[in-house]
């Protein structure tokens, strides 16, 4: 995306206020944020882009994503932890990441469910590995078809 320079910095800002300690996020990685209001939350997630998926997110405009969740049992036996895989198709080909929602934090975890379970959309920053904004993308969440996953670790 290109941006004018008072653009950029103000997305850098926005993107420091929703994704602390961002520029430190690996590659491949997806990190989750909450901001909003507590009537209001939003759902945000960074998918931090490495050198080839960035060129597939610059070179193509139509993608349809779709976010799958499931539950697995956490390593440590530390409850259950949630898993998102955000599933990125393009005409040709797609793309898959993951993040892990641990069972280790307990409490943490069962917010973020019962936020889920409230939203009915995501916001996705797509960055490249230097994080410059590829693309923001609002993603429909179906958390009707989740319920029963989400209420499994609340």
């Amino acid at each position: 995306m290109d941006f004018t320079d008072d653009e950029g910095k103000e997305i850098k800002e926005l993107m420091s206020q929703v994704f602390p300690g961002h520029q430190e996020f690996l590659a491949d990685s997806v990190t989750p944020s909450i901001t909003g209001t507590i009537d209001n939350p939003v759902v945000s997630f960074m998918v931090v882009c490495n050198e080839e998926a960035s060129k597939d997110f610059r070179e193509n405009e139509d993608i349809s994503v779709e976010v799958v969740g499931s539950i697995k049992d956490n390593k440590r036996d530390l409850g259950k932890d949630l898993i998102l895989r955000f599933e990125f198709a393009f005409p040709v080909f797609s793309l898959q990441f993951f993040t892990a929602i641990e069972g280790e934090n307990a409490k943490q975890q069962s917010d973020f469910a019962r936020i889920l379970m409230e939203t009915d959309y995501f916001i996705i920053w797509l960055v490249d590995q230097d994080k410059n904004l590829l693309k923001v993308l609002q993603v429909d969440w179906n958390n009707e078809s989740h319920m029963e996953i989400l209420k499994n670790i609340i």
